[in-house]
């Protein structure tokens, strides 16, 4: 899973609300979170404003022990 999934999905937000902080169509957050396409700079700037996690560490695999709810 990717950082900037498990990052939205911590906060209990749909790719819809995501996209809607991050100025972004949902279609272009359910293609980055899936891999199917490469942030721009820009797409990367807005979603690291909206989820205060620096843009590269968004698009990087998280490991089961950092996924939403791990070890609860």
């Amino acid at each position: 899973m990717l950082r900037i999934t498990a990052e939205r999905r911590r906060r209990g937000w749909s790719q819809r609300r995501l996209a809607r902080l991050a100025d972004m169509a949902e279609s272009t957050v359910s293609q980055l979170e899936n891999g199917k396409i490469y942030p721009y700079p820009g797409w990367k700037k807005r979603l690291e404003r909206v989820l205060g996690v620096p843009g590269d560490e968004l698009f990087q695999e998280v490991s089961d022990d950092d996924k939403p709810g791990a070890g609860a």
